[in-house]
């Protein structure tokens, strides 16, 4: 429907794109990312997860692309969404999809590290996959944000829909060596998308990573009060203060 001029798609690649979807007939509209502030599709170019007509629909395209395909009776069984709106085996659909944008998903932001002196050390040894090492002492009481490589793409807004690569850690679980990660995107297999302004994420990712461009590494330090404060949170014991590293790969 229009080509766009950014990254191809290709097997392998971590997609995000907008998609409507109506039935041929009727005209009827099943599904629509966009409807009550919904969220795009992220999924993997060839792994499995979209339907086989929508994969070949978009392999090869370029982000900025509207792509349209069109699904014959049957192409959609066992997608229980779409059973679930109504969508029978006899059903043709029309799909619609917006690429957003198109990354390789052992993209890292690119550059050298700058040290924080009296703060925690990230080493990353591939994208996601990042060692904390926490210093010796108490924590920060306020919320640190610290550009360690600085890109040069679209900034975080207040309502941006933002693709990270993360991994985050206990303070107190490390002191002078490798902090226990909790959690992060290299258990996913890919980066994540998360939006601001939604609820979506803590306080200290909504404050610390405002103005951030794409393509930088930000290193975060969250007192309790802008983590998960007096409650516990899988795995994290209440009254943490957290370590986050993020490689901010897009902005959308």
């Amino acid at each position: 429907m229009s080509a766009g001029k950014g990254p191809e798609v290709r097997k392998g690649r971590v997609v995000v794109a907008h998609y409507v979807a109506k039935v041929w007939k009727s005209g009827r509209t099943v599904m629509d990312s966009r409807r009550g502030g919904g969220r795009p599709q992220v999924f993997t170019a060839g792994g499995g997860s979209l339907l086989p007509a929508l994969e070949r629909a978009v392999a090869g395209r370029r982000a900025g692309s509207r792509v349209m395909a069109v699904v014959p009776p049957g192409g959609v069984f066992g997608l229980d969404r779409l059973q679930s709106a109504g969508v029978s085996a006899k059903d043709t659909l029309v799909f619609v999809l917006d690429i957003a944008a198109v990354i390789d998903p052992v993209t890292a932001v690119a550059g050298t590290a700058r040290p924080a002196a009296g703060l925690p050390r990230v080493d990353s040894s591939a994208p996601g996959q990042f060692a904390l090492t926490v210093p010796e002492g108490s924590p920060p009481r306020r919320l640190v944000a610290r550009t360690l490589i600085a890109g040069s793409g679209r900034p975080v807004g207040p309502r941006s829909r933002v693709l990270v690569h993360y991994a985050g850690a206990v303070w107190a679980s490390g002191r002078g060596k490798p902090a226990e990660v909790f959690d992060s995107t290299a258990q996913r297999g890919q980066p994540v998308l998360v939006r601001m302004g939604a609820g979506e994420v803590i306080k200290g990712w909504e404050e610390g990573l405002r103005d951030q461009k794409a393509g930088s590494r930000v290193l975060l330090v969250v007192p309790p009060g802008k983590a998960y404060g007096t409650r516990s949170h899988a795995g994290v014991p209440a009254g943490s203060t957290l370590v986050f590293a993020v490689d901010i790969l897009a902005v959308l």
